[in-house]
């Protein structure tokens, strides 16, 4: 798939998202809560959903990070100092409150309309690993 035929995919799947969840209230369910059925698109992180400002700060900070997942993302990365100071910048720049500590294997991150797990290669519990 090429990556304008993959980013309007992800532009249609986002919008589908916020008509689906336009009326529906919070819960309190975080995505850390979703179900093995409908998965985050239940939770309360389907909510507001907008990917795109932290894909983009991904991308301008030069950061090599695999995104995965529904609506929370799961971001596959190498563990780098590199790779760590994209991170930062990315999440500095959409207005994470709280930086996650890169120094673990796995890590949880919120920015506004996207969270979810930064993931290095010894994630715990991981398929590839």
């Amino acid at each position: 798939m090429s990556p304008t035929a993959a980013a309007l995919r992800l532009r249609q799947a986002a919008a589908r998202t916020e008509e689906a969840t336009r009326a529906r209230a919070a819960t309190g369910r975080p995505p850390e809560k979703a179900d093995d059925l409908l998965g985050t698109f239940a939770t309360d992180g389907a909510l507001g959903f907008d990917p795109f400002p932290f894909l983009r700060a991904l991308h301008d900070a030069g950061s090599h990070a695999v995104v995965i997942g529904q609506v929370a993302g799961i971001l596959l990365w190498d563990g780098t100092p590199d790779e760590a100071r994209a991170l930062r910048d990315a999440l500095a720049r959409c207005g994470c409150a709280e930086l996650p500590d890169l120094d673990r294997p796995q890590a949880g991150y919120r920015v506004p309309g996207a969270g979810g797990d930064l993931c290095t290669p010894p994630c715990p519990g991981a398929p590839w690993t």
